[in-house]
């Protein structure tokens, strides 16, 4: 992504220039690249998004199950004898 937004912000430049020069050839060209950029660049933060978000999604039942298992172990006995009352140490 950061090479990307680099090369973004060098053809800006060169947009820049460009359009001071009146070159409406390399000016087209200028844009489809930009265009094609920004479109890699979207594509590419999506997934850097969805990725943390399952990363925030593990973590939560990773811990949760974590006191799960927690509470089944420590109260291994009550549960097999099938006692009614199970008081959990978490």
């Amino acid at each position: 992504m950061t090479n990307i937004t680099n090369n973004i912000e060098i053809l800006k430049t060169k947009m820049n220039f460009d359009v001071k020069k009146y070159n409406s050839q390399e000016s087209i060209k200028n844009i489809n690249k930009y265009v094609e950029l920004k479109e890699n660049y979207n594509s590419k933060k999506v997934k850097v998004v969805y990725i943390n978000h399952f990363l925030k999604q593990y973590t939560f039942l990773n811990n949760y199950t974590k006191i799960l298992l927690d509470t089944l172990i420590n109260n291994k006995e009550a549960i097999i004898n099938k006692w009614h009352i199970v008081i959990p140490d978490s």
